[in-house]
């Protein structure tokens, strides 16, 4: 598991987040985010889960992420997130 952000500014009724840490929404450094899912990989890991509160809510971030550059194609990444 790795988490790329926190928060999310949304108050879907479903969610507990704002509840939970407000309405508060803060990413991590990417080269961190890159640095933990290396080590995720070095550990053995095949898949990655993002469990961000949030991922989709910083687009061109996500995207990025998304990139082969950022995950290599030998690892499987998951997520979920609002549409």
């Amino acid at each position: 598991m790795v988490e790329t952000s926190r928060g999310c500014t949304y108050d879907c009724s479903f969610c507990s987040i704002i509840e939970m840490r407000g309405r508060n929404f803060h990413t991590f450094a990417f080269d961190r985010v890159l640095a933990d899912i290396r080590d995720a990989r070095d550990h053995g890991a095949r898949a990655i889960f993002l469990v961000d509160d949030n991922i989709t809510l910083n687009v061109r971030r996500f995207e990025a992420l998304c990139l082969p550059s950022s995950t290599p194609a030998s690892t499987t990444s998951t997520t979920s997130c609002r549409r």
